[in-house]
């Protein structure tokens, strides 16, 4: 859930794709406190930027930790 984020009227996340953020839309299902169901927009096992700031934007280089 600490990657989503809204965006419009719906929800995405920051994934990673050749060392560089790349925005995906995602259709969310079920949500609780810390876990959220994604329905469609991520692979399964997809690295993703949790908690992503005002510094991640679309095509950034990023380093995983």
């Amino acid at each position: 859930a600490s990657a989503l984020f809204r965006d419009g009227d719906g929800w995405a996340a920051f994934a990673i794709e050749q060392d560089k953020a790349v925005k995906r839309r995602v259709q969310v299902g079920q949500r609780s406190g810390l876990a959220a169901q994604v329905l469609s927009g991520l692979q399964a096992g997809q690295q993703v930027i949790v908690h992503p700031d005002d510094r991640v934007k679309e095509g950034v280089r990023v380093t995983a930790r």
